[in-house]
């Protein structure tokens, strides 16, 4: 059986009564650990995470924004010279390849 343990404001867990623990689990996240005792967070702690994860998110939609925008302006710049004329050897020779 597990038991189930409840952070309070302090940070010290209290032991949920197991007829009652399948009610507490309810709506809420639940950190597992090694030592079987599942961890109730708290809303602050739920918010804070929330909030991390999605600044993750965010983080990783702009640098694929980003990269799909640089691929795209190279793709761009190397179409524009190869249509005034210059030959692929040339192009390598300018942007360093």
């Amino acid at each position: 059986m597990t038991r189930l343990f409840e952070k309070t404001l302090s940070g010290l867990l209290v032991e949920i009564d197991p007829a009652q623990s399948d009610d507490a689990r309810k709506n809420r996240r639940v950190s597992h650990m090694n030592i079987s005792i599942d961890v109730l967070w708290t809303a602050d702690e739920e918010a804070e995470r929330d909030a991390e994860e999605a600044a993750v998110k965010l983080a990783e939609q702009e640098a694929a924004e980003t990269k799909a925008k640089a691929d795209s302006h190279r793709s761009s710049g190397l179409a524009k010279l190869s249509a005034i004329g210059l030959s692929d050897a040339e192009i390598a020779a300018l942007i360093g390849k």
